[in-house]
């Protein structure tokens, strides 16, 4: 299980998510697919004048469950 912080949590739990996705199109509302969420964030970063690619986001993520010894199913759970 992955822990978040209350404000995160609380985003997830009102938004329109359904039950297994929480990033979805803006336009459709349907599950966004991971080359959309990757160009998406970078013109986020781009207009927030901040160099963070989503790779980075995902290689941290999974730092941390390694670090904190999740098991290889559970990481390939998470970023399938």
């Amino acid at each position: 299980m992955i822990s978040l912080l209350p404000g995160p949590a609380a985003s997830i739990e009102a938004g329109p998510t359904g039950d297994l996705n929480f990033i979805v199109s803006e336009k459709t509302g349907q599950p966004m697919a991971r080359e959309s969420f990757g160009n998406w964030f970078r013109e986020i970063c781009k207009a927030a004048r901040r160099p963070a690619p989503a790779r980075g986001l995902r290689k941290g993520l999974a730092t941390k469950l390694a670090n904190e010894s999740a098991t290889g199913h559970e990481r390939d759970a998470i970023f399938e």
